[in-house]
């Protein structure tokens, strides 16, 4: 996550709209690995002080302390997040739903605390490329989508590796610039759902017309 969230080329656009309001109050959600330096809390899994003290942001301090520092299961659907509606100005959620167990849920969180914010996850296309041993990121359970300003989350399922046909080759060239990245920009609220698959069969199709749609040759 450490290395995705500071190659990513949102930040700087990022800090540049944050940079014109400096009184707004951010929080970074899911963010205890590499959080935003200019994020007044932090909402992680981990404890304070137990992850690295790496940041991201072009700022002159941290914002955030060990006070503004929350402990949470963010996919606790039983447990909301301690804050009221509305509280924070801005949210960030950059590479973290894509890893959870309930990103759906997080998702109307963040717009239950927050006016507006960015979310940033690997993109379908970085997800589906062979990598070594893997397709994509080991550890990712879904692939998230933009689709016409809904945000469209998809299981990762295993048979992915059933034939060389439903991923992309590891030299495969990303045909246009940020094509390994979804960035999701919103404001007051967003439309969110699970595109549900029963039938792997199914799932395998659409893995299939999605490769088969960028145009790439397979051997």
């Amino acid at each position: 996550k450490m290395s995705r969230v500071r190659d990513s080329i949102f930040v700087k656009e990022l800090d540049t709209l944050v940079q014109q309001f400096p009184n707004w109050n951010i929080v970074d959600v899911g963010g205890g690995m590499y959080p935003y330096k200019r994020a007044n809390y932090i909402v992680d899994f981990k404890e304070y002080g137990t992850v690295p003290e790496r940041t991201f942001g072009n700022w002159p301090h941290q914002y955030w302390n060990k006070d503004t520092w929350i402990k949470s299961d963010i996919c606790d659907t039983q447990t909301p997040l301690p804050f009221e509606d509305k509280f924070f100005d801005f949210s960030i959620c950059m590479h973290t739903l894509e890893d959870i167990r309930n990103p759906i849920h997080v998702c109307h969180e963040l717009m239950r605390i927050s006016k507006r914010g960015y979310i940033e996850t690997p993109s379908r296309i970085d997800e589906s490329i062979f990598n070594n041993s893997y397709v994509g990121y080991a550890n990712h359970r879904w692939f998230v989508e933009d689709n016409e300003d809904e945000l469209v989350f998809t299981m990762k399922s295993h048979c992915i590796y059933e034939s060389n046909k439903m991923y992309l080759p590891s030299n495969f060239q990303f045909l246009q610039k940020n094509d390994d990245v979804m960035i999701f920009w919103w404001d007051d609220s967003f439309k969110v759902k699970e595109d549900v698959i029963i039938h792997m069969d199914e799932w395998k199709q659409k893995q299939l017309n999605f490769i088969n749609s960028l145009n790439t040759p397979i051997k």
